[in-house]
């Protein structure tokens, strides 16, 4: 899901989930918060009894969000981080869905006093073992003991791995996801059991996935429109968005030319940016970045470092020339000198850039939009910063009010759109 590599450290609050690194490609692995935190999915403790109690005050809340009461759109949020002083930051009201690879009891509790459903993210998929039927049925029953257990609502797939377009673990992918949603519903009926994919479909870091089949198994697929940067094709070697509006548009019409409905579909966008070291910097501010194979390609955002928006905002303050648009990628950049005096630039988005995105995804009849990951904004208490971070979440659309938002921003974005064309 959040790629940090094995050339750089873990960052802020956010630990290693799924990587790449030019030597061994994608990996996953599954870290808690902090250093002592549990690192395996665990079905929690029960009781003598054999049963479970539900740890909330109000025990509605231990009962699976209703099917009346879900939202026929997703705002779907990814998060690492279970304290409470930083889930309190959320803006619940625009979430409907949020994903994680370990709850607490209180947050689920208090998710569910929200309205909030929560889904299990389930990254650890042994590949080698995908094709065995039995090792599937047990392997499934083991993730819907979780659920059930830990008073959850679905499940997210998050693999990330390759596999071949001729492999046999192709189909037995699409099998899991299948077989996952018949069994979670047969105990859950109202569950939902989605699958992220990549930002295209036409084999993205060697995952040449059947997407068509996945998307028909799934409830939906999360499409992560982010790190489009992880195979840089050249001629050159430079710094770019993170999410170019023009590629994000080319991998959803990917995706709807294999026959994929868009109301099967969850735009995912990035609360996060990549800080790049430059090799050197044109008059026309074009970063040329150091090479670094990967899939292939000659050029990578491995060589970039990830960072949330709330430190964005903190490079942003040492800006050398202040926020820029860039045109290609329809969002932001900035430079910056670091400790020793090297030229750094950053590309991320903000409010206006992911306004512009958001509106794709409502005006095309997507399923929804959703974040990696919304606890990017957690260190943002100056009354300036504050202020953004309310600000990114006031854009973000409203299942509630889905259909009003293209009328109440269109005007705004499609002025900025036209002047960059």
């Amino acid at each position: 899901m959040f790629r940090i590599t094995t050339l750089l450290p873990a960052l802020g609050c956010f630990l290693l989930f799924c990587g790449k690194s030019p030597q061994n490609g994608v990996f996953c692995q599954l870290w808690g918060m902090g250093t002592d935190n549990a690192t395996q999915q665990k079905v929690p403790t029960r009781n003598n009894s054999g049963t479970r109690h539900c740890p909330c005050e109000n025990a509605d809340l231990c009962k699976p969000i209703p099917a009346r009461s879900i939202a026929k759109k997703e705002v779907y949020g990814f998060a690492t981080n279970t304290k409470k002083e930083v889930y309190l930051k959320y803006d619940w009201s625009k979430l409907t869905s949020l994903a994680m690879w370990e709850f607490t009891d209180e947050l689920m509790c208090y998710a569910h006093s929200k309205g909030v459903r929560l889904d299990l993210v389930v990254s650890e998929i042994p590949k080698d073992k995908l094709t065995d039927p039995e090792w599937r049925k047990t392997y499934i029953q083991q993730k819907v003991d979780i659920i059930t257990n830990g008073f959850l609502d679905g499940l997210n797939y998050d693999p990330e791995y390759g596999i071949a377009l001729g492999s046999p673990e192709r189909q037995a992918l699409v099998d899991l996801v299948n077989e996952t949603r018949l069994a979670l519903k047969k105990v859950l009926p109202d569950s939902k059991v989605s699958f992220d994919a990549a930002w295209a479909s036409f084999c993205v870091d060697d995952r040449c996935y059947d997407y068509k089949g996945l998307s028909d198994a799934a409830d939906w697929l999360f499409i992560m429109s982010y790190d489009i940067q992880g195979q840089i094709w050249g001629p050159d070697c430079i710094a770019m968005s993170n999410t170019p509006y023009d590629k994000m548009v080319d991998g959803i019409s990917g995706y709807l030319s294999l026959g994929i409905s868009p109301e099967k579909m969850v735009l995912g966008l990035p609360w996060y940016g990549y800080d790049y070291p430059c090799v050197s910097l044109s008059d026309k501010d074009i970063c040329e970045i150091p090479r670094a194979t990967y899939h292939g390609a000659p050029c990578s955002d491995l060589v970039g470092n990830q960072k949330q928006f709330d430190e964005i905002m903190i490079l942003m303050e040492n800006s050398t020339n202040g926020r820029q648009w860039n045109l290609d990628g329809e969002a932001p950049q900035f430079n910056y000198k670091n400790a020793t005096g090297h030229i750094r630039q950053v590309h991320y988005d903000d409010p206006q850039s992911l306004v512009l995105r958001y509106l794709f995804a409502v005006s095309n009849n997507m399923h929804g939009v959703g974040f990696w990951h919304v606890g990017c904004m957690t260190n943002m208490e100056t009354p300036e910063k504050s202020a953004l971070r309310k600000q990114m979440w006031d854009l973000v659309p409203s299942a509630a009010s889905w259909d009003r938002y293209v009328a109440e921003h269109q005007s705004n974005a499609t002025a900025k759109l036209s002047r960059h064309r």
